[in-house]
């Protein structure tokens, strides 16, 4: 009867996860269109197309390993540019596990040609403990502040994005403040 019981706690809780995470996706979805907005030509449930300054086509898609893929066509070729894992649990003991689980996302990603590798989490972490465990990580956000305007992490955020997919974006330009809508 113990073990009946651990295992349906394990799966509820389980599910809970994907729900956090479902929710930190759906987020980062809406921050990112809203960042991009002027630029987007098409957007679905999981993509977000866009034609940047260099009047190239770039597709941010929504998918898993890693949740986030953004490419640039260049003439017949996809240039695969960013990955991007987002852990948005609020567990600190458990933060440690998901950095191991972004990590080996963004060596497929690297495997796959990716050549930036970002991950967004859901608490603050020593910086210097969550490289050794996700080294291949260029840049580490925390989902909150990268969803507050005036934090300066929301700015590094969008700066940085901006210029993977070699677009302007001026703070004017973002169609809505709460990010989140």
């Amino acid at each position: 009867m113990t073990c009946k019981i651990l295992t349906i706690g394990a799966a509820l809780r389980g599910g809970v996860n994907n729900d956090i995470g479902a929710i930190a996706v759906t987020n980062i979805f809406n921050l990112i269109k809203n960042i991009v907005n002027p630029y987007i030509t098409d957007i679905g449930e999981k993509h977000i197309k866009i034609k940047n300054d260099s009047n190239r086509t770039a597709m941010i898609k929504f998918l898993s390993d890693p949740d986030i893929h953004i490419s640039e066509k260049i003439g017949k070729t996809v240039r695969p540019l960013l990955s991007i894992e987002i852990k948005g649990g609020r567990d600190e003991s458990n933060i440690f596990n998901r950095l191991g689980e972004a990590e080996k996302s963004h060596r497929t990603a690297k495997a796959n040609g990716f050549c930036e590798f970002w991950t967004i989490i859901g608490v603050d972490v020593n910086l210097n403990r969550a490289r050794e465990k996700s080294p291949t990580t260029s840049v580490f956000f925390n989902i909150d502040n990268i969803q507050n305007p005036e934090s300066e992490e929301y700015q590094k955020f969008r700066d940085l994005l901006c210029s993977s997919l070699s677009i302007h974006i001026e703070s004017s330009d973002i169609k809505d403040e709460s990010l989140c809508s």
